[in-house]
């Protein structure tokens, strides 16, 4: 190969990288995170409930305490009698009553 070649691989192999990390990481916060947390609420919630359905926002919002900012997602569940159980849940899986949230930012 030449050296302009070698040059190019060089250049575009990074950039290759770059793509694939990222689209890794995009889906991870915006799928697989928030499904494995909704179905550990539907869990949660079926040991009281009869849970006929429910959603969850995929696009993480950000919950500002203080000087920390940390991903969470809104979302609910409802029950056989239509009662609906909204929740707040930290990524790392951590629940926060809907009463007593602070101020989330999208």
């Amino acid at each position: 190969m030449r050296k302009n070649q070698w040059l190019l691989i060089g250049v575009l192999a990074p950039l290759a990288v770059g793509v694939i990390a990222e689209s890794a990481r995009r889906y991870y916060w915006h799928h697989l995170l928030p499904n494995r947390l909704f179905k550990v609420m539907k869990q949660d919630v079926a040991t009281t409930h009869t849970v006929t359905g429910g959603w969850i926002e995929m696009d993480p919002a950000y919950l500002t305490e203080g000087s920390f900012s940390q991903a969470t997602y809104q979302g609910g569940v409802t029950t056989e009698d239509g009662e609906v159980i909204k929740f707040l849940i930290r990524g790392n899986g951590e629940r926060i009553l809907p009463q007593t949230a602070p101020s989330v930012d999208k």
